[in-house]
């Protein structure tokens, strides 16, 4: 029963296809099924080579070489399924690793359908179609539109933990470091092992200051239980991933007249690491959220922009 102590929430969609909790909306059963839908089904606009549309995104996925990283146009995904591109924009902390999980899947069905793996075995390329294999592959979905960026300064109170789409120039970068996605700690006393996850962007995580294992089974740990803050950090048994810091300034174009430009903090993950450096004018599709910045320090303001992706 490994995994039922991280903590988290566990339920059944019952593929009813009804309202949630009397609200109209997509739930993350039914939207696992409308994003596979997607990878596998949504056609570009007609050309001469592809008079019906080419289906854009399967031929990414249906690689030799499955792909470490996809780009997906939020524009496509409106087209595809307006109400699904909504729950993503207003809960992409839920959706997103829906939309990168769904990505994995379609790729395992379609190695199956070619019969490029019958057996279920593991394959040359090193992927395979068994769980144990597909359990190491990851996808990083990078979203990116068409829509015009908002400014900066433009952003509110209503904008936290939505999906927007800001301009802006990198001005500072800070170094590479791993972050921890799943932490394993263990007790001291009674040698119970605990898995915690973690969320992207600047979250962290508290370590319990006490044992459960001691409340659970108190025969089986020392007497007066396992004491306050038992846990240690397993590194081995942990999952981490790369991160670093970037500064975000608004384009000079953007500041109004006698005005300071204005700036947050900018984190990124995974395959995004290491590829921007200052100077550089982008335009990023993120998570704004409240939290403190990358050195432990609070951001002025409170806010900033991390890409969970």
């Amino acid at each position: 029963m490994s995994g039922w102590d991280e903590g988290n929430v566990y339920y059944t969609d019952q593929g009813t296809g009804g309202e949630r909790d009397g609200e109209e909306g997509v739930t993350p059963g039914q939207a696992r099924r409308k994003f596979a839908d997607f990878f596998r089904n949504f056609r570009g606009e007609p050309t001469s080579e592809f008079p019906d549309g080419r289906l854009v995104y399967r031929d990414r996925l249906d690689q030799d070489q499955p792909p470490q990283q996809l780009v997906v146009l939020m524009d496509d995904i409106i087209a595809h399924d307006p109400e699904l591109a909504k729950e993503v924009r207003g809960q992409p902390d839920v959706y997103v690793p829906l939309l990168e999980g769904a990505a994995v899947a379609v790729i395992e069905s379609l190695r199956n359908e070619s019969g490029i793996n019958p057996q279920g075995n593991e394959l040359v390329t090193g992927v395979g179609g068994a769980p144990s294999a597909f359990d190491k592959l990851e996808i990083q979905v990078h979203l990116t539109s068409n829509e015009s960026p908002r400014p900066l300064r433009s952003m509110n109170s209503k904008d936290v933990s939505q999906l927007v789409f800001v301009p802006g120039i990198v001005i500072a970068a800070s170094k590479a470091k791993a972050k921890a996605t799943r932490l394993a700690v263990q007790c001291k006393t009674c040698r119970s092992v605990k898995y915690l996850s973690l969320g992207g962007g600047f979250g962290g995580v508290q370590v319990p200051r006490v044992c459960d294992q001691a409340q659970a089974a108190p025969d089986q740990s020392t007497e007066g239980g396992c004491g306050v803050d038992p846990f240690v950090v397993i590194p081995d048994k942990s999952k981490f991933m790369d991160q670093q810091t970037l500064k975000l300034q608004e384009n000079p174009e953007d500041v109004p007249a006698g005005e300071m430009p204005r700036n947050m903090m900018l984190c990124v993950e995974r395959n995004l690491v290491q590829k921007i450096v200052p100077g550089t004018r982008v335009r990023v599709m993120g998570v704004y959220s409240l939290g403190s910045g990358g050195a432990g320090k609070p951001e002025r303001g409170g806010g900033g922009a991390a890409l969970q992706q």
